[in-house]
C-alpha cells in the first residue's frame, strides 16, 4: 500500500458519485471531522501506512479497526435497521478495500458494484420474452446483511487475486467487530456485530459477492434477477416455480440465509407481479402508487426544511432561499439525489406524473406565499411529467 493510493481514494470519497459535488461527512465515531482529517491528511495517511505495514510474528498487520457506533433507522416495511459509523481513517481503508475487491473480482468477470433497479428490471423484462405464459417467483432474504456469514464471505473474497495488504486487512477486520449505540460512553452497552455491518462500503461489496454466489448456485435451475436481496426468477409454470423455490430455499439455507416467507409470492405474469416498486405484466409496467406517494412526501419535507430555515432566520435573503429551493427540487427530479426517478423511466404513464406535478407545484405556492414573493401565473415550474416523458422516449 502506498500513500498515493490512499490519497487518491480520499479524493474519490469526497465526491458524491451522482452529483460529483463534494459531500459532507458525518463526524467519525472517534470525534474526527472531515475538515480536521483533511487539514492533517499527510499525517493521518502516514500513520495508516505505518500501522498497515507493521506485522506481528505471524505476518498479520498490526493495524486495528476501531469500534463502530450505530443509530437505528426505521424501515418502510416496519421495524428498524442499525446503521454503523466507523472512524474516518477506517472509512478510508474500507473504501480502499472496496476498490481492491471490485478490481480483483472483475478479473473473474464478477461485478461487485450494486446494480441499479432499472438495469435489473430491463434484464428481467428481456428474459420474459423467452417464456410463454411465465410464472414469476418473487422473494426476499430475511435480514440479509445481518445474516451473511462473515467468515465464509471473507474466505470467498480471499480466493480473488487480492494484494497481501488487502488480504491481511480483511482478515483482521472480520475477526471481531464491536458496535456501540450513539451518544453512549464506556463499554457497558458494547456488543458484538455479526454479519456485515450496514453503512460500511466494504459491507455492501461483500454482500454483492455473496449475492453473486447465490446467482451462480441457482443458475442451473433458474436465472436470478436480484437487486441486493430483492429477488425474482422466471419459470415455465406453477409446478416448475414450486420446485425451483424449494431448490432456492435449500441453496440459501446452505449459505447461512433464509427467505422472508411473507414476502415470497408465486404469480402468473398475466395477474401482475409486484417487484422493485413496479407492477409487471406481459406488455405493461406500472409504478406502485405508494412509491409515488413517498416521493410526494419527499417534496413536502424539502419545502418544510426551507420554511423552517426562514422561520428560524427571517433576515435571510428570501430570493436566494427560494432559488436554493428551486435548485434542490430540480436536482431531485433529475435524479441527482437518492430518489433516482430514472428507475421509473420505463413505466406506463397513466396520469401519475401530472398528479405528482400538481402536488409538487403546491409546495412552490406555499413557499412563495410564506416568503411573500408573488408566483407568476405563467411561471415555469420544474415538471416531473416532462422529465419522465423525455426519459420514456429515450429509454
Amino acid at each position: 500500500m502506498e500513500i498515493t493510493e490512499l490519497r487518491s481514494v480520499w479524493e474519490k470519497m469526497k465526491l458524491n458519485s451522482v452529483s460529483l459535488k463534494e459531500k459532507t461527512f458525518p463526524i467519525g465515531c472517534d470525534g474526527m471531522s472531515k475538515s480536521n482529517f483533511e487539514e492533517n491528511l499527510d499525517c493521518h495517511l502516514n500513520e495508516i501506512i505505518r500501522k498497515v505495514n507493521t506485522f506481528d510474528s505471524e505476518g498479520i498487520t498490526k493495524y486495528s479497526f476501531g469500534k463502530l457506533v450505530y443509530y437505528e433507522r426505521k424501515k418502510s416495511s416496519g421495524g428498524t435497521r442499525k446503521i454503523y459509523l466507523p472512524r474516518l481513517k477506517d472509512q478510508l481503508l474500507f473504501k480502499w478495500l472496496h476498490f481492491e475487491l471490485v478490481t480483483a473480482a472483475k478479473k473473474k468477470e464478477i461485478n461487485l458494484q450494486t446494480k441499479s433497479p432499472l438495469e435489473v428490471v430491463k434484464q428481467f423484462r428481456s428474459e420474459l420474452n423467452k417464456y410463454k405464459n411465465p410464472v414469476v417467483v418473487r422473494t426476499d432474504i430475511t435480514s440479509f446483511f445481518d445474516s451473511v456469514p462473515r467468515d465464509k464471505v471473507v474466505d470467498l473474497a480471499l480466493k480473488l487475486e487480492l494484494s497481501n495488504d488487502a488480504k491481511n486487512l480483511l482478515i483482521v477486520w472480520s475477526k471481531k467487530i464491536i458496535g456501540r449505540p450513539f451518544w453512549t460512553t464506556g463499554k457497558l452497552k458494547d456488543e458484538e456485530v455479526f454479519g456485515l455491518p450496514q453503512g460500511l462500503s466494504i459491507s455492501a461489496t461483500l454482500a454483492e459477492l455473496w449475492g453473486d454466489e447465490i446467482e451462480k448456485r441457482m443458475l442451473t435451475h433458474a436465472r436470478i434477477f436480484r437487486f441486493v436481496d430483492d429477488i425474482t426468477f422466471i419459470c415455465e409454470n406453477k409446478k416448475n416455480a414450486d420446485e425451483n423455490l424449494i431448490i432456492f430455499k435449500s441453496i440459501i439455507e446452505d449459505m447461512g440465509l433464509s427467505i422472508s416467507e411473507n414476502k415470497t409470492q408465486i404469480s402468473a405474469l398475466s395477474e401482475g407481479v409486484h417487484w422493485l416498486g413496479m407492477k409487471h405484466y406481459e406488455d405493461d409496467i406500472f409504478a406502485d402508487l405508494d412509491r409515488i406517494e413517498k416521493w410526494a412526501k419527499r417534496f413536502i419535507f424539502i419545502r418544510k426544511e426551507f420554511s423552517l430555515e426562514y422561520k428560524n432566520n427571517p433576515l435571510l435573503d428570501k430570493n436566494e432561499l427560494l432559488s436554493k429551493f428551486y435548485f434542490k427540487v430540480k436536482q431531485e427530479i433529475k435524479g441527482k439525489t437518492s430518489a433516482r426517478p430514472q428507475w421509473y423511466s420505463i413505466v406506463n404513464d397513466v396520469g401519475q406524473w401530472k398528479e405528482l406535478d400538481r402536488k409538487l407545484h403546491a409546495q412552490f405556492k406555499i413557499l412563495h406565499k410564506q416568503l411573500n414573493i408573488p408566483l407568476s401565473l405563467n411561471a415555469k415550474l420544474p415538471s416531473i411529467h416532462k422529465q419522465m416523458i423525455s426519459r420514456f422516449k429515450n429509454r
